[in-house]
């Protein structure tokens, strides 16, 4: 029986200095990158969703965090991620644009995710029932 080597990581912020200076990722994950090569998969919190329109912005919030597709699909082949969990308290701070791109962008890279324990507004939109692109 093969064995599967399984990485668990907490929460995954990719914004700061993986959005402003993009063209430095691979070197700052070249040194860890070989933690993850025997690996058969990592699962991951996603804690911010890709940006979605400003318009979308959640208005009970006064500070909105985000990250970008093309971010998120240099970083997380890197890590080995095939599943993340989008139960976090950002993911709807962009509103359903933002989850709706998030959920695009991880369709893209074939990225499984859990989405049932988030909800989208005071109304309680439950996001697992939101399409994927796929």
């Amino acid at each position: 029986m093969p064995h599967v080597y399984l990485n668990l990581i907490g929460d995954i912020a990719l914004n700061g200095l993986l959005i402003q200076e993009q063209q430095h990722n691979s070197r700052r994950f070249k040194e860890i990158s070989n933690i993850f090569n025997d690996l058969s998969f990592s699962i991951a919190n996603l804690e911010l969703p890709v940006k979605g329109k400003d318009g979308d912005k959640n208005p009970n919030k006064n500070i909105y965090f985000y990250t970008r597709p093309d971010v998120v699909k240099e970083v997380l082949p890197l890590l080995k991620i095939k599943l993340v969990s989008l139960a976090n308290n950002h993911i709807c701070d962009y509103g359903v644009s933002g989850v709706q791109n998030t959920i695009n962008t991880l369709d893209e890279l074939t990225i499984q995710q859990d989405r049932k324990s988030t909800r989208l507004n005071s109304s309680h939109t439950d996001i697992s029932r939101m399409p994927s692109s796929a």
